[in-house]
């Protein structure tokens, strides 16, 4: 088997992996808005299934795993952009892998600017 069968048959997780910072942000404000509006909603209708303190924990929590997959990404964008950086070859690969890496680390900014608004927001 030569080099670029072997290449063909491998998966490419860096063409999914452009996609992840995307995907987890547009996941983390769609749960976080869900979450928020939910709570807001019985409020008004004066039935509180958790109070603000919980639903403040939760949007903690939603945010902090969203920060390691995030942070997971970054990494292992990281890692693809020192390997392919070097070889003459791997213009695209390395052009890629930096490209995920600025998105994953624009997602991580946001994703540091959510706990502070979610500290002092009122809920």
């Amino acid at each position: 088997m030569t080099a670029a069968e072997t290449r063909r048959e491998a998966p490419q997780l860096s063409n999914g992996l452009r996609i992840a910072p995307l995907s987890v942000w547009v996941l983390h404000a769609s749960v976080c808005y869900a979450l928020i509006a939910i709570h807001r909603h019985l409020d008004l209708l004066d039935r509180q299934i958790i109070g603000a303190q919980a639903v403040r924990i939760v949007l903690f929590a939603v945010t902090a795993a969203a920060l390691v997959g995030v942070l997971a990404v970054l990494l292992v964008s990281y890692q693809r952009w020192r390997e392919h950086s070097d070889s003459s070859t791997g213009d695209r690969k390395a052009f890629n892998a930096g490209f995920t890496g600025l998105a994953a680390a624009a997602v991580v900014l946001y994703l540091l600017w959510s706990f502070i608004v979610i500290a002092v927001a009122d809920l």
